[in-house]
């Protein structure tokens, strides 16, 4: 079954002219377009070194932000801390008493380590509870409850450069940019224009802080397509697919070959004019972008992956249940046996016939998944592999166990699930409740990242 470029989807979605930004900004989708793309032909020299001048503007930055930020008294910051590290300590109890129940071997023992975890779950929960009081003082003191969005009295630009500059290191903007006017004039026009810059940054930034490459596939997607301008998901989805692979992704199997990005972002848009994707992919965000564009699958295995699906079971496709639809198809369609792969290198496609336990039925999961503009995350579980796929309700585990036993790429399940249950109150909240204190304690503190392993 080929995939034809012509073939009507199952079910077809209306195409808004444009689609709200996800920050509350009524702006059309093609203004950071233009400047970026200005940006890029800047002029045909530039004068001076560009690491010199980024490792400067960093610390000007930092010292403009420092003497912005609000200050906390004494006795509220220490009462904070204390409260943390209680909870930590409660969470460290909580988890030898659960590690004591697992190792229980008669009935006493059993009953003696489930009182025990029930305790520590209750003693968890009011650290928890008085560490939230002992927050409350501090974020009336800096005002970052209020509805008002210049509430903490920052400059937002000069926060957003410095977490740019931070994350994507004087040293390497700094070389990418002294190769000449044009690629200084891509990360020059990054940091001037502030609604980009919100964009990316809370997108979380370019893959491997590589803004450099980022910026220059998202001006190759701008100058390809006569689509993105016209549609705000399709410049969110290019933005995505240009900070997403900025570090390179090899396809599936074939370590030497790599997706090109901007063939991925080419193939969802025709994907998405052509009515193929779920109807809700045009309400995604950036972020969520990120985690469509990111499938090692080539291009045509992933326009085959919606044939076959729309043609044989498109019961699936149109499965009420968003925690099943489309991923049923791991169930009905990829039988669970030991692999049978039928020729070099692989492809997704041979998971039909050949099968597969845990790890290719994940594999097949999220490809499933991410070729009908589904996000998905991992993940790995202790002797198994599974994934997470975003629903209209919340982000769900499938194919595996719970949350609590999840890991992907240097991060634990529960991590990523609060950020989804933070991200899931809106971005502009999201952006000025807990993305900007990120920002600052990453950015212009400098203090070391929380372990993303443990919550």
């Amino acid at each position: 079954n080929t995939h034809t470029s012509d073939q009507q989807p199952a079910t077809t979605m209306k195409l808004p002219a444009t689609i709200d930004n996800g920050f509350g900004v009524a702006h059309p989708a093609s203004a950071a377009l233009r400047s970026i793309a200005a940006a890029a032909g800047a002029g045909d020299s530039i004068e001076g070194d560009k690491v010199e001048e980024y490792t400067n503007l960093l610390d000007q930055l930092r010292q403009k932000v420092l003497q912005d930020l609000p200050t906390i008294g004494d006795n509220l910051r220490s009462l904070f801390v204390a409260t943390c590290e209680s909870v930590l300590l409660a969470q460290k109890a909580r988890d030898a008493a659960d590690k004591a129940r697992s190792e229980a071997t008669d009935d006493k023992q059993k009953a003696d380590a489930d009182a025990a975890v029930e305790a520590a779950d209750a003693a968890l929960e009011k650290a928890v509870a008085v560490n939230i009081a002992a927050a409350t003082p501090i974020l009336d003191e800096i005002h970052l409850l209020d509805q008002d969005d210049d509430a903490m009295d920052i400059d937002m630009d000069s926060l957003m450069q410095c977490f740019i500059l931070t994350h994507g290191t004087p040293q390497a903007l700094g070389e990418f940019a002294n190769q000449g006017a044009d690629q200084a004039g891509l990360i020059d026009g990054l940091l001037k224009d502030s609604s980009l810059m919100k964009q990316v940054v809370m997108a979380s930034g370019a893959k491997g802080g590589k803004y450099g490459p980022a910026m220059q596939t998202y001006d190759a997607i701008c100058k390809k397509s006569s689509e993105v301008s016209k549609y705000d998901i399709l410049q969110r989805f290019a933005l995505a697919t240009a900070l997403e692979h900025a570090d390179l992704m090899a396809e599936f199997d074939t370590p030497k070959i790599f997706v090109d990005a901007v063939k991925r972002y080419l193939h969802y848009e025709r994907a998405y004019l052509c009515g193929e994707l779920d109807p809700t992919f045009a309400d995604r965000t950036t972020w969520e972008c990120r985690m469509i564009c990111n499938c090692d699958a080539p291009d045509d295995q992933l326009g085959w992956g919606r044939d076959m699906l729309r043609n044989y079971r498109p019961d699936e496709v149109l499965e009420s249940d968003y925690v099943w639809r489309y991923c049923r198809s791991v169930r009905t369609e990829v039988g669970y046996r030991n692999a049978e792969w039928t020729s070099t290198p692989r492809t997704y496609q041979q998971l039909i016939s050949g099968g597969g336990k845990c790890g290719p039925r994940a594999w097949f999961g999220r490809f499933i998944c991410k070729g009908f503009g589904i996000p998905t995350w991992g993940a790995r579980q202790p002797g198994h592999a599974m994934m997470h796929h975003w629903t209209p309700q919340r982000w769900v585990p499938v194919l595996g166990a719970d949350w609590r036993f999840s890991w992907w790429e240097g991060r634990c399940g529960l991590d990523f699930l609060l950020e989804t249950q933070a991200r899931a109150a809106g971005e502009d909240q999201y952006f000025q409740v807990i993305w900007c204190l990120e920002m600052i304690g990453y950015a212009v503190l400098c203090e070391a990242a929380l372990d993303s392993m443990a919550v």
